[in-house]
């Protein structure tokens, strides 16, 4: 079922995030109860910190939490920004698992208007995908609904053991035409003189979505991505994440950081043939950021 807009979050929302928010008792009861009623499938508009709105479902995580912005992946995103701001311009920034926007909204709020000469959004959830073009409605957005790989075909979205959530999702191919589309970043049509700045949050098909962009990003001025390392996702599939800062640095020399968005503590990463999570903590979600030299 698709999300249901409103202007602003109903007041038993706001009721139920305030006594969250002032750690008081009952608000968290009060959330399970709405979720088992369907009512965080609703959606609302909420501030971003540059001022402007963004439409985002009642469930999304964080949503009741009166910093959720200030505290999302604030440091791997304004590290981003500035890595995109250093790029030979134009820019042209592609989401991989968009969502409903909002880390494109808050990384556009942390860059001066002429730095992107092209947006490319893609999300593969249908409950997702209709907020995401009402975030992203913008003339220079290219808004796909797909999920990305190694090849294009078909495929569907799976929830793993650890998780039955929307955002924990993952890709499994298929044959089946019906099922989800799927698309690499090279079949995309980019102009070759652009410089690239590739976000992938795809839950395990990260390693998959970099080779199939492999084309795009030899033939750029420049580049930087921004890859999530989860370790859960990194035991489902076996995938170790210093392979993809190894396969970027393969591309062309790579500068890089990890950064955690809980404890806001950053990493450098200094050996690339040894496993990422025997050089970090793997109690955490890392965001790393990779940039061509």
């Amino acid at each position: 079922m698709g999300a249901t807009a409103c202007t602003a979050p109903p007041w038993w929302f706001e009721f139920a995030a305030e006594r969250i928010n002032a750690d008081k008792r009952g608000g968290w009861a009060l959330m399970k109860v709405f979720q088992s009623l369907g009512l965080l499938r609703h959606s609302a508009s909420f501030q971003l910190p540059d001022g402007s709105e963004i439409l985002l479902p009642l469930g999304w995580p964080g949503a009741q939490a009166a910093d959720v912005f200030d505290r999302y992946e604030p440091d791997a995103i304004a590290h981003f920004a500035e890595s995109i701001t250093a790029l030979p311009h134009p820019v042209t920034l592609i989401d991989c698992g968009a969502d409903v926007g909002v880390f494109c909204r808050i990384l556009l709020g942390k860059l001066a208007h002429e730095t992107l000469d092209r947006l490319i959004a893609i999300e593969p959830n249908p409950n997702s995908f209709p907020l995401l073009r009402q975030n992203l409605d913008r003339p220079d957005a290219t808004l796909t609904f797909a999920a990305v790989s190694d090849r294009s075909g078909f495929g569907r979205l799976t929830a793993p053991d650890y998780s039955d959530g929307d955002h924990a999702k993952f890709l499994e191919i298929s044959d089946t035409e019906t099922d989800l589309p799927v698309v690499t970043i090279d079949e995309i049509d980019i102009q070759t003189d652009a410089s690239i700045a590739l976000k992938i949050d795809v839950e395990g098909a990260e390693l998959d979505t970099l080779r199939g962009a492999v084309k795009t990003l030899r033939a750029a001025p420049g580049f930087t991505i921004q890859v999530e390392a989860h370790p859960d996702v990194a035991k489902r599939t076996g995938i170790d994440p210093i392979e993809f800062i190894r396969f970027a640095n393969a591309i062309r020399p790579c500068h890089w950081r990890a950064h955690v968005e809980k404890t806001r503590q950053a990493f450098e990463i200094s050996d690339i043939d040894a496993p990422f999570f025997d050089q970090v903590s793997s109690d955490h979600i890392y965001d790393i950021v990779i940039t061509s030299a």
